[in-house]
């Protein structure tokens, strides 16, 4: 037998007694385009001045909003609120409707995530500065702080191999 691929598969749910239809799925155009939103208000909210917390805690309701949209025939305005939307019900069942629903979410939050970490890091030119300005204390300490610094290494990689030996002891490995 054959399958067809090509037919889509919706479902009927009832929200405040009205009967909406939900593809139980994010596929991967509607995907990307939901990611680039996110990206999109991720930045215009830092540009803004928004602390990070703040920014990842609406990002939540974005994105229910985005999917909503994207894979419902119920229309959003922007006078509607997402409270109402969230003690409708609506939100939980398109949440519960749509199969990929996390695994879309988590992937976005991880893009995020690695935004937020790329921002933060300094450039190369910094970490050359850093590392060359490093080499140059070495250079300029004296015996007993170089004698110092090897016991301190010395120790930091002892601790290291015990935590190590514990962790393997621990779990059997």
């Amino acid at each position: 037998m054959r399958l067809d691929f090509t037919k889509k598969r919706k479902l009927s749910r009832k929200v405040c007694g009205q009967e909406i239809s939900i593809v139980p799925y994010i596929d991967t155009s509607k995907k990307r385009l939901i990611i680039e939103k996110l990206i999109t208000y991720f930045q215009e909210s830092l540009d803004a001045g928004d602390e990070y917390d703040k920014i990842i805690c609406e990002m939540r309701g974005n994105y229910d909003v985005l999917v909503i949209q994207l894979n419902t025939d119920v229309e959003i305005l922007p006078e509607d609120n997402y409270e109402d939307m969230l003690s409708s019900g609506l939100i939980d069942i398109v949440r519960s409707a749509v199969y990929n629903y996390d695994e879309v979410y988590n992937d976005a939050m991880l893009v995020l995530s690695m935004l937020k970490i790329a921002s933060i890091l300094p450039q190369v030119d910094s970490m050359n500065d850093i590392f060359g300005n490093l080499a140059n204390s070495l250079e300029n300490m004296d015996d007993e702080q170089k004698s110092n610094l090897e016991i301190f290494a010395k120790a930091a990689m002892a601790n290291a191999a015990n935590t190590a030996i514990m962790k393997s002891a621990k779990t059997g490995e």
